[in-house]
C-alpha cells in the first residue's frame, strides 16, 4: 500500500507492536496517520522513533538470528502432534492390561496409600499432586476405564489436529493426572514427556496437516514454514537442560 493511500486511514488503528517504516525510521503510532506524518510528534499519541538508519538493520539481522536459533519448522511441530497423540494411545493401551492392578483401589496402591506415598516424601510435602489428579476421584477399574477411554479420544482429537490447542492441554493434563495417580510406575521417560506436552500447548501443532487447518480460512501465508515464539525457545531450552544437567550429575 502506498503512503498516499495508507494517510487516508487516520482512523486506522495500528496493532499492538505494529510498526511503519518511513524513510530511514521505524516509527509507531496509535494511527497509521501518525505512523506517516512527522509533524504531529509531540502531540498526545503522537508517533515514536524506535529505530534510524543502521540500527534498524542490525534490529533485523538480530531478529533474523533469534528466528533461526529459535525457530521451528511448523511440518516438524505436525510431525511431533501425531508422533505424541501415538505414543499416549500406545501407553494407555499398554497400560490397561494392568488397569485394576496399578490404578485401582483393589490393586498395588489404593489412593489411600498413594495419598500416604505422597505425604512421607519430602519432595511433595509443599504440594500434593494427587489432589489434582482426576484418576484419585474413582478407585474402581469401571470408574479408571471411563478416564482412559475420555483420555484416548482426546489423543484421537490431537492426532487429526482438531481443536488442537485444547485437546493438547487435556491430553497433557490427563497425562499429568495418570502420573500423578501412581508414581511408582512412571520413568524418567514419561517425566520429560509430560514437560514436552506442557510446552507444547504454548505451539502451532495444528498449523500444518490438521482438521483446524483444513478449516481455517483466514490462514496465513504457507509459504512461511518457521515459528518462533517464547514458546518454541522455551521448548529448546528444556532439551539442552535435559543433557547440561545429565552430564553435569554423571
Amino acid at each position: 500500500m502506498r503512503n498516499k493511500e495508507l494517510l487516508s486511514l487516520d482512523k486506522t488503528k495500528v496493532p499492538s507492536g505494529a510498526f511503519a517504516s518511513v524513510g530511514k525510521r521505524l516509527v509507531v503510532g496509535s494511527t497509521l496517520q501518525e505512523c506517516l506524518n512527522p509533524e504531529v510528534k509531540g502531540r498526545p499519541g503522537a508517533s515514536r522513533t524506535l529505530l534510524e538508519g543502521g540500527e534498524f538493520v542490525n534490529y533485523r539481522r538480530d531478529m533474523n538470528l533469534l528466528r533461526k536459533a529459535f525457530g521451528l519448522d511448523l511440518r516438524s511441530l505436525a510431525a511431533f502432534r501425531v508422533g505424541a497423540a501415538l505414543f499416549v494411545l500406545a501407553d494407555l493401551i499398554l497400560r490397561s492390561f494392568d488397569l485394576t492392578a496399578h490404578y485401582s483401589d483393589d490393586g498395588v496402591l489404593p489412593r489411600a496409600a498413594a495419598k500416604a506415598y505422597y505425604a512421607g516424601n519430602a519432595i511433595y510435602r509443599s504440594w500434593d499432586p494427587s489432589s489434582v489428579s482426576i484418576h484419585m476421584v474413582t478407585g474402581s477399574t469401571a470408574g479408571i476405564a471411563l478416564i482412559f477411554v475420555l483420555h484416548a479420544l482426546a489423543a484421537l482429537a490431537l492426532l487429526v489436529g482438531f481443536r488442537t490447542r485444547f485437546m493438547t492441554f487435556l491430553v497433557w493434563f490427563l497425562t499429568a493426572s495418570l502420573h500423578a495417580r501412581n508414581p511408582l510406575v512412571v520413568s524418567v521417560g514419561d517425566d520429560v514427556f509430560r514437560v514436552m506436552l506442557f510446552f507444547s500447548i504454548f505451539l502451532p501443532l495444528g498449523a500444518r496437516n490438521s482438521v483446524d487447518a483444513a478449516l481455517n480460512k483466514n490462514r496465513a501465508d504457507e509459504s512461511d514454514l518457521t515459528y518462533a515464539s517464547a514458546g518454541s525457545a522455551a521448548l529448546y531450552l528444556q532439551f539442552i537442560a535435559i543433557y547440561f544437567f545429565s552430564a553435569l550429575l554423571k
